[in-house]
């Protein structure tokens, strides 16, 4: 079984956090165009934690897995339930 692991930097790519409790991640990689990558997290986290223009990164099984690394462009918070 893979292990998985989100890595979140802030604009300089200096670590910002590296959240255990995430529910899911769905991403993708398209050749020259943009890629989504959606991260399903508890509503405890703030927008300083995930700011803007920084970036997250998706690691499995120890390498960055599909060699992309996402902007942070904007975030939602989505009622559950």
């Amino acid at each position: 079984m893979a292990t998985y692991e989100i890595i979140v930097n802030d604009a300089f790519g200096d670590r910002l956090l590296v959240p255990r409790d995430w529910f899911y991640c769905e991403y993708a990689r398209v050749e020259n165009d943009y890629a989504p990558l959606t991260l399903g997290l508890p509503a405890h986290y703030t927008r300083e934690q995930l700011p803007k223009d920084g970036t997250i990164e998706v690691w499995r099984d120890g390498k960055l897995e599909l060699e992309t690394v996402y902007l942070i462009r904007d975030w939602v918070k989505v009622p559950v339930g």
